[in-house]
């Protein structure tokens, strides 16, 4: 009698056996796929980058491999070590530089060193730029440094599309490190014009006139921020 139980009760044990190796299996997988955004994002901290939440990287709380914001997934697989793609991705790049939405790395805008005004004197001088964008341009942004020597008179850029003009954007601390604020003037690819302003120095003081040393940036970007070819030409050197 025992081994007759014995032998009907195998079946049901090994399909019971085999039923809990399964759930095991399939849970092992699902334990695999989920823990992999907490990895990732570990190493994200540990890299610099801003992420705080699930939210940081994906459209939910619920975070998968199904719903990471636009390019997020893109520039994590470009660089999976150091994860520079994605840093600038979510962290953005550095002040004036522009994020190129294939590689996702950080690109200077073009930079064009010069000077403006004349020699011995303190009257308002401007340079003009000619600069041409490539076709897929929205706006065209610049922005300009102040170069030693530190002298009164204050730099200025501004960025023109036929009569529209962007704001003026003045460096007001001379001799630093630091440019003015990056302004933009909206309009398609082809023609912009760029004027670089010294102002007038009205005083006696010699060490305070003449030529202004500076350094301009010019950028011309598509609808995503990406720098698209700017091609800048001195047309007026005053």
């Amino acid at each position: 009698m025992n081994k007759e139980i014995l032998v009907k009760t195998q079946p049901t044990l090994l399909r019971s056996f085999m039923a809990v190796l399964v759930l095991m299996s399939a849970s092992q997988f699902m334990m695999t796929d989920a823990s992999a955004t907490p990895a990732i994002q570990g190493l994200a901290i540990t890299k610099g980058i801003k992420v705080t939440t699930c939210t940081s990287c994906h459209t939910s709380v619920a975070g998968s491999k199904t719903n990471l914001k636009p390019g997020y997934a893109a520039a994590f697989k470009l660089d999976k070590v150091a994860l520079t793609r994605l840093k600038n991705k979510i962290n953005g790049c550095p002040v004036g530089q522009a994020l190129n939405q294939i590689t996702f790395l950080c690109v200077a805008p073009i930079a064009k060193a010069g000077t403006v005004g004349l020699a011995a004197s303190g009257l308002a001088k401007t340079d003009v730029y000619a600069v041409t964008c490539g076709a897929g341009t929205t706006a065209l942004w610049v922005s300009v440094i102040d170069l030693a020597p530190i002298k009164l008179p204050l730099v200025s850029i501004q960025a023109k599309k036929g009569t529209i003009a962007s704001v003026l954007s003045t460096d007001a601390a001379d001799g630093n490190t630091v440019y003015s604020p990056l302004v933009k003037v909206a309009g398609a690819a082809g023609a912009f014009t760029v004027n670089v302003n010294k102002s007038a120095y009205v005083g006696a003081l010699a060490a305070h006139k003449g030529p202004e040393s500076y350094n301009a940036r010019f950028s011309c970007r598509n609808a995503a921020g990406t720098q698209l070819v700017t091609t800048p030409v001195l047309k007026q050197n005053q």
